[in-house]
């Protein structure tokens, strides 16, 4: 896979770069957000698929239903298959998520610090906004909702680093 301008992975999932560049942490903390995305677009076009294929089937000329023949029904029976196939594809997608979720949350939980496994949890699994994670974590809210999230963020670089000091063995194989 290639490297974007800022020595990055461009993997769509961040799961494999060029040989010799270790996999970041964040990136790899952030491919859960990533496949959890990709299900969910998925989700979004095979539910597209089903609208068209029965907003098909109810098509009426002149006020008359349409009946499809034997040839039309095989190509609707294709259409099912397909729709079926897409199916399988994300809840297998959906298995394989759930698997790295857990293996992710362990890894997490693994970390000494617990403000820095509450921090990573929150944000890579949970999916919660800086501002959240700081009121979860109960840090003051100022008028400008800014502080609260600003000292989450100033938590979350050293939580990263102590992820890669953990894991990084697996990290560095990930990369290259």
């Amino acid at each position: 896979m290639n490297k974007g301008r800022d020595g990055r992975c461009e993997n769509k999932h961040r799961l494999f770069c060029m040989k010799g560049a270790m996999m970041t942490a964040k990136e790899y903390l952030q491919s859960v957000k990533d496949a959890d995305t990709d299900i969910k677009r998925m989700i979004e076009d095979l539910n597209m698929m089903r609208e068209t294929v029965y907003s098909i089937q109810g098509v009426q000329i002149g006020g008359d239903r349409v009946q499809t023949s034997l040839t039309g029904g095989a190509k609707f029976e294709s259409t099912f298959l397909k729709i079926d196939e897409k199916e399988q594809q994300i809840q297998q997608k959906i298995n394989d998520l759930i698997d790295f979720k857990l293996k992710v949350s362990e890894q997490i939980s693994g970390l000494k610090n617990p403000t820095h496994k509450r921090v990573l949890h929150m944000r890579y699994l949970q999916f919660k906004k800086w501002y959240d994670i700081g009121v979860e974590m109960g840090y003051k809210v100022d008028e400008e909702r800014r502080s609260c999230g600003a000292l989450v963020r100033y938590l979350h670089p050293e939580a990263l680093k102590a992820f890669e000091a953990k894991y990084h063995d697996m990290l560095q194989e990930m990369g290259g």
